[in-house]
């Protein structure tokens, strides 16, 4: 960041090692490792995964895949693109296969696949569900144990022992708790509890695919059904003035901690949303279910209607100076 120009950027062109990797959201660092969690990618009818021929240019459609993706930082020292000045051309070199894993939980169970965010947390990672197929909403957690070094250092040691990737993955159904826990789409920590953040769980059209609100927090110490617990924020009271429920905390694109809250990126709930939620966090059901409140951007007096549908964010200290 000290030099933020085009010329310090470095491009892994995933295309010149395997034509099928692709389709990632979010991730996470071990040790000098990155690793991409496997979202959404596409197919075609002929060419199979992320198929470049044209008979199938009309015909691509959507595929909720779970190959999770793992570069080493010295895959970075292959510079794949050439800089001639300010254009920025393809180059032939590609990273070798020493410089990047594959690691793939749909080879468990073909429903081991489209999460949409990942987190580690100490010698673990977490992916969060969302679907596994269109409009077939997921509430499968997946916990991996990472190894006791990185997990360049795992895949290797599985690999060389013949052991299946299913010894290091531990998975929890959600909806096994309440059907409704399943279509998240972000997750994040607080102490020693994860949350995953609402967005959507059943196709429903009439009502312009407008999400759910069951926040769900799981105890990272108690990685079992016991251990999880949620509230409905579509029902629950709120902690301010007017404190009747309301059906539109739903939809939700992001969410982070701070301090003792948690916050919620609004995103869509059947119209695009600026209703932003807080809730004390890091503790019991009932510490969920004591302060929720809102803020809706979108009531703004200068602008209104204006601040709504966002996708993540960040909290930082405000330093008392108005734009």
């Amino acid at each position: 960041m000290e030099n933020f120009t085009i010329d310090t950027v470095k491009i892994v062109a995933l295309q010149n090692v395997d034509v099928t990797l692709g389709g990632y959201s979010g991730g996470f660092v071990d040790g000098t490792w990155a690793c991409y969690n496997p979202y959404r990618t596409f197919y075609g009818p002929v060419g199979g995964l992320r198929s470049t021929l044209p008979v199938d240019a009309n015909r691509l459609q959507a595929y909720f895949h779970g190959r999770m993706l793992c570069v080493n930082s010295t895959g970075w020292d292959h510079d794949t693109f050439i800089r001639n000045g300010s254009k920025v051309i393809l180059g032939n070199n590609s990273i070798s296969s020493s410089d990047y894993r594959t690691f793939t939980p749909s080879n468990i169970s073909p429903n081991y696949r489209g999460f949409s965010d990942a987190i580690r947390v100490g010698r673990y990672a977490y992916l969060c569900p969302y679907a596994n197929d269109n409009h077939v909403y997921t509430g499968r957690l997946l916990r991996i144990y990472l190894g006791p070094i990185d997990i360049g250092n795992l895949i290797d040691s599985l690999i060389e022992s013949g052991s299946a990737i299913s010894a290091v993955v531990d998975v929890l159904d959600l909806t096994q708790v309440d059907a409704n826990y399943a279509g998240f789409t972000s997750i994040f920590t607080a102490g020693k509890y994860l949350y995953l953040v609402p967005y959507r769980n059943a196709n429903i059209l009439y009502n312009g695919q407008r999400g759910h609100g069951n926040f769900v927090q799981i105890d990272m110490n108690n990685f079992e059904l016991s251990g999880v617990s949620g509230v409905d924020m579509t029902t629950l009271t709120r902690n301010q003035i007017p404190s009747f429920a309301d059906t539109n905390l739903r939809g939700f694109s992001y969410g982070f901690a701070s301090g003792k809250y948690g916050i919620l990126v609004p995103f869509y709930c059947g119209v695009f949303s600026g209703k932003s939620a807080r809730m004390t966090i890091a503790g019991t059901k009932a510490t969920l279910e004591s302060n929720l409140q809102e803020l809706d951007f979108a009531i703004d007096r200068v602008r209104p209607n204006v601040y709504k549908g966002f996708r993540g964010g960040f909290v930082g200290l405000w330093q008392g100076v108005d734009a």
